[in-house]
């Protein structure tokens, strides 16, 4: 009974740090699809990971402005800034869709 509990014990172990290294190595996979070009994610946890590097991406297009918020240097943004930015639905170069402002906005 002592073995069956310990093998038991051990496939859960094992299961759950199976888990831990896919959730760990989620965040590239993701990545490297928005980088693609995905428009969706099957899984609920990869979706949660793009909308953080969207909302990531937007705090970045905000801080790329020039000196007017809606006006930004392009070079600033990274590739997977502007693949999030994408996917979530927004123009770097049309203000009107942008998720952040900073505030000084001319709109």
């Amino acid at each position: 009974m002592a073995a069956v509990k310990a093998a038991r014990d051990h496939r859960d172990r094992q299961a759950d740090i199976e888990a831990e290294r896919r959730m760990l190595s989620l965040p590239d996979k993701v990545a490297k699809r928005l980088l693609a070009g995905a428009k969706h994610f099957r899984s609920p946890d990869a979706e949660l990971i793009a909308q953080d590097m969207a909302w990531r991406a937007s705090k970045e297009l905000c801080r790329a402005h020039t000196d007017v918020c809606g006006a930004i240097d392009p070079e600033l943004l990274s590739a997977l800034d502007v693949a999030a930015l994408r996917w979530a639905g927004v123009d770097p170069s049309d203000h009107s869709t942008w998720i952040v402002h900073r505030g000084d906005c001319p709109d």
